[in-house]
């Protein structure tokens, strides 16, 4: 089932879970994350760019990645663009990646976990806490975050399910059309997307 909650709220904070599945193995998609933040793919670009911070030269817990996001496809246009950077807690290759926010337009944490569904198959799930700061916390008053951070992880589901395409048969994790409305009304409660996200009191 697709479900999203809002409540008014001062500052929009997002309580998020969103999941899709994936065709191809849970060290695959946790490689497929890992590649993205290293600079060896771009599957998310052009709504998410990662680079990992000057000095760092590998990807391990401890490492600080710099994040540029444009849920709307255009990142040389200043609104609606955020950027923040997130320090790797614990990296769990195959089965789980988890992430402080620690600077920039939010604030914490977020992790990804890869749960086999079935054979070649990949439960991938993203749960957190976002909370908007400095002048996106001001933006967040008047923006619906929760329609930003759901839309830009639903590109990063579909471009990761046609990355993982170029070396598994690729299987959409989305209905027909995976942004039709984007609202996220559609689904019959047994469909391959499904998220729920809150702004809470």
């Amino acid at each position: 089932m697709t479900t999203i909650t809002r409540e008014t709220a001062r500052v929009a904070d997002v309580n998020l879970l969103m999941s899709a599945r994936i065709r191809g193995t849970p060290q695959q998609c946790t490689r497929a994350i890992l590649d993205e933040v290293a600079g060896h793919s771009s599957w998310w670009r052009p709504y998410l760019r990662m680079s990992l911070r000057p000095g760092t030269t590998s990807v391990g817990p401890g490492c600080i990645v710099d994040v540029v996001a444009a849920p709307r496809g255009h990142p040389e246009r200043t609104l609606g663009r955020t950027h923040w950077s997130m320090r790797l807690r614990s990296l769990d290759p195959g089965s789980r990646l988890t992430w402080s926010l620690i600077d920039g337009d939010y604030r914490g944490w977020m992790e990804w976990t890869f749960d086999e569904d079935r054979p070649g198959v990949t439960r991938v799930s993203v749960s957190g806490w976002l909370s908007p700061h400095g002048w996106n916390g001001l933006r967040a008053l008047v923006w619906d975050e929760v329609y930003e951070v759901t839309r830009l992880l639903r590109r990063g589901f579909d471009g990761m399910s046609r990355h993982l395409g170029t070396i598994a048969p690729p299987e959409s994790p989305f209905d027909d059309d995976p942004f039709e409305g984007e609202s996220g009304d559609e689904g019959d409660g047994d469909d391959d997307y499904a998220y729920l996200a809150t702004t809470p009191k």
